[in-house]
């Protein structure tokens, strides 16, 4: 058996279409690549998820097992996974398959993580040193680990800049896909009202803020009038650009392999976790001068509206499909 046919490398996740998922695997694919690893994709939805349908692909992960692989690499989070244990069920018929998970730890495996409570609490601290006082927070998911650390991460970068948490600014747990309702919740439920009652909107993830900055334009505040932040720097954040926060995805891709070959090697060997930094990412919209070329908000919403559609649809958007606007991402400090 030569060296390829030793290195069949499978990646689990739930999706590749939507929000942050339309680029991870290809960083992926590319450290294989770098590798000299065969990859494969396993999209096998959130377990047992009614939304589109997700569950009719839960069937794909069985085929990520010790006869078609020499190794695994888990994107856990993206499973949707309600509780440790029932994480743990869903990698245990993986076997003696030497495997790696990414955001979510399991006992026994190594894990590679990024820091997205620090993350979140630099962009929260951006926003409020450049002038933000009353900051609405959409909060993910309840039972993602993620999710709860930038929510976390939110909080103390409020707390410790000597602001106070206003809770009526902050929505229930909503799910990724479920950013508009979030924001429903602020505007029509607690009657709250941008540039009024808070100044900035920050998503817990870009798919999240997108949908909200869109319902809240057609209720007559344009995103320009106020200033809106998310998380992943996925496409989402590039139709009405805000800014947001970038998860090192081919650091994260190459330290699972380097991870990965060091288990198939030696199933014993000492692999430690690894976390690493995210970065902000400040869009030229923040700069508020005269020269700054403004988003056709019309044609915006419309693609928009039509990429969520197809996201909806089972489609994919691509970077280069969305306007040519000439905007470029301007990179702060962490």
């Amino acid at each position: 058996m030569n060296m390829v046919e030793k290195n069949k490398i499978g990646l689990v996740l739930a999706s590749i279409h939507t929000g942050s998922a339309c680029g991870v695997w290809s960083h992926f694919a590319r450290a294989a690549m770098d590798e000299k690893t065969s990859l494969f994709v396993f999209p096998g939805g959130k377990l047992n998820a009614e939304d589109n349908m997700e569950y009719l692909r839960n069937p794909i992960y069985s085929l990520a097992n010790a006869q078609n692989l020499d190794g695994l690499i888990s994107w856990s989070s993206s499973i949707g996974c309600s509780s440790l244990s029932e994480l743990s069920d869903f990698h245990r018929h993986f076997g003696d398959l030497p495997h790696t998970t990414i955001s979510d730890k399991l006992e026994g495996h190594p894990c590679v993580r990024f820091d997205a409570y620090d993350g979140m609490k630099s962009l929260t601290r951006y926003f409020i040193q450049t002038g933000s006082r009353n900051i609405a927070f959409l909060r993910g998911p309840s039972s993602h680990h993620s999710a709860m650390d930038r929510y976390q991460g939110f909080r103390d970068a409020v707390s410790e800049s000597g602001l106070s948490c206003n809770e009526r600014l902050i929505s229930d747990p909503f799910d990724w896909a479920r950013g508009a309702s979030a924001c429903v919740q602020l505007f029509a439920a607690r009657g709250l009202r941008p540039t009024q009652d808070f100044d900035t909107l920050i998503g817990s993830s870009d798919l999240m803020t997108l949908p909200a900055a869109l319902y809240l334009q057609k209720q007559g505040f344009p995103p320009d009038s106020y200033r809106i932040g998310g998380f992943n720097n996925s496409i989402e954040s590039q139709i009405i650009p805000f800014s947001t926060v970038e998860i090192p995805y081919t650091k994260m891709s190459a330290e699972s392999f380097k991870i990965l070959k060091a288990l198939m090697g030696d199933p014993k060997h000492d692999v430690r976790d690894v976390t690493l930094p995210c970065r902000l990412v400040v869009r030229p919209s923040e700069r508020r001068s005269g020269t700054q070329e403004k988003l056709n908000l019309q044609g915006g919403e419309a693609f928009a509206d039509a990429l969520i559609l197809n996201i909806n649809r089972g489609g994919g958007g691509t970077k280069e499909a969305l306007p040519r606007n000439g905007y470029e991402i301007m990179y702060g400090d962490t």
